[in-house]
């Protein structure tokens, strides 16, 4: 998700901050680390679609924040729209070219990534998608929307709406 204006980085705080359980923007992000890693996440997107001479200096600086204290793995150049809940921080990397719908809820140990060395075979998610611990998304692949994935699962194909898969190989639980 692109966020350009101050407005729409602020309303979209806002909503995630009530996910958290507060709705002060300020009040989460001293109270919740898991909404820190929100706020700095689209804080980055905002400040890379501003040109100014210091963006690549200060955007480096977030991203390693986020890797090395959160164990969140990212580039800005991810598309997350609004919702992202965050359960337990720790061990997530997502591709930085993926689009992610509404209301993802994702846990540790999850990695969203490319295919067979292509940065072009990327996962696509769609709404209200819920990945369980330790769950691997590789390829171009396409996640619908209402899916739940389990724990420990690893997923190379796509999955239509309203599923929950599991497993290694996976296999359809509904």
């Amino acid at each position: 998700m692109i966020i350009n204006k101050f407005s729409k980085l602020r309303s979209i705080l806002k909503i995630e901050s009530k996910i958290y359980g507060s709705r002060s923007i300020i009040k989460s992000y001293f109270k919740d680390p898991r909404f820190r890693v929100n706020f700095w996440l689209r804080t980055g997107t905002y400040i890379k679609s501003k040109n100014f001479f210091l963006n690549e200096p200060i955007l480096r600086l977030i991203k390693n924040k986020l890797a090395i204290k959160y164990g969140f793995d990212t580039t800005f150049n991810v598309h997350i729209d609004v919702g992202l809940r965050i359960v337990h921080l720790g061990g997530i990397v997502i591709h930085g070219n993926c689009e992610i719908g509404k209301n993802l809820t994702i846990l540790n140990n999850v990695t969203l990534g490319q295919g067979q060395r292509n940065p072009e075979r990327i996962p696509r998610v769609g709404d209200n998608v819920y990945i369980g611990v330790g769950a691997i998304l590789l390829g171009d692949i396409s996640i619908r929307n209402n899916v739940t994935i389990g724990a420990l699962s690893f997923i190379n194909k796509s999955i239509g709406d309203n599923l929950v898969v599991a497993g290694t190989p996976m296999k359809f639980l509904n």
